[in-house]
């Protein structure tokens, strides 16, 4: 959905499980074409490591989109993960 904006000029997805992908390409190719797109950088990896290890100020935008909070996205339920993802963002206060 991201991509349909025209202004976007680079998208970093973190997807934990890479069978997530291969399923959606399978079974939902027309929606799962943007992972192609050139402006879109996919990373296989845990999101709650990457915001701990992505430096502050990074992006514009984050959108989380989680699973219920058991097992490894008990994570992302917590403070401490949005305070980091709160920092990743630029913030413009003027």
């Amino acid at each position: 959905e991201v991509l349909k904006h025209k202004d976007v000029e680079e998208i970093v997805m973190v997807e934990i499980d890479e069978l997530v992908i291969e399923a959606s390409r399978r079974f939902l190719p027309s929606m799962s074409s943007s992972f192609d797109d050139d402006k879109l950088e996919l990373k296989i990896e845990d999101g709650i490591e990457y915001v701990n290890n992505c430096p502050s100020e990074t992006f514009d935008l984050v959108i989380v989109d989680n699973s219920d909070p058991v097992g490894p996205s008990e994570g992302i339920f917590t403070q401490s993960f949005y305070q980091e993802v709160y920092s990743l963002l630029l913030l413009c206060l003027t």
